[in-house]
């Protein structure tokens, strides 16, 4: 985990501790929002010879919002999508012992976003739920080629 994800999780404990305290019936304040779920890279192999795939992950958001009336707020956070891996042989000659060397592709997403909601209470228990939001987001995708190649 790097030094940005851990800062954000410590601190969205700490504003999440102070904000449990506070359910109040208070029409407007701030609140703090955690997800937390699987994703899945849904990409083709253009290269048959992959020998392993990890296109799924653990994904999570992170977001701060301020409720200015019972029917308007507005939340900032930080999303990573997760990271993904696979590993796979380069195409190279069928030549009797010689091993062909295995690369290594990485790929990592992760954002910022910015959301303003719209609430309609239906019932005391119920509710609807628009957000409109931009999203900012980053992919990083990397080869990594081995240094040597072994027979």
């Amino acid at each position: 985990m790097n030094h940005r994800i851990s800062a954000v999780c410590i601190v969205s404990m700490g504003l999440g501790a102070g904000t449990a305290l506070a359910q109040g019936g208070s029409v407007h304040g701030w609140y703090v929002g955690l997800d937390y779920g699987q994703s899945k890279l849904d990409r083709v192999d253009a290269n048959p010879n992959v020998v392993e795939r990890n296109y799924s992950s653990d994904s999570f958001a992170v977001r701060l919002g301020y409720r200015f009336a019972r029917y308007f707020s507005l939340e900032a956070g930080y999303a990573d999508i997760g990271d993904f891996s696979a590993s796979y042989i380069s195409y190279c000659s069928p030549v009797p012992g010689v091993v062909c060397p295995v690369y290594e592709s990485r790929t990592s997403i992760d954002g910022f976003l910015l959301n303003a909601i719209g609430t309609w209470p239906v019932t005391d228990h119920f509710h609807l739920k628009g957000v409109l939001g931009a999203t900012w987001r980053e992919l990083s995708a990397s080869v990594i080629y081995p240094t040597e190649t072994k027979s």
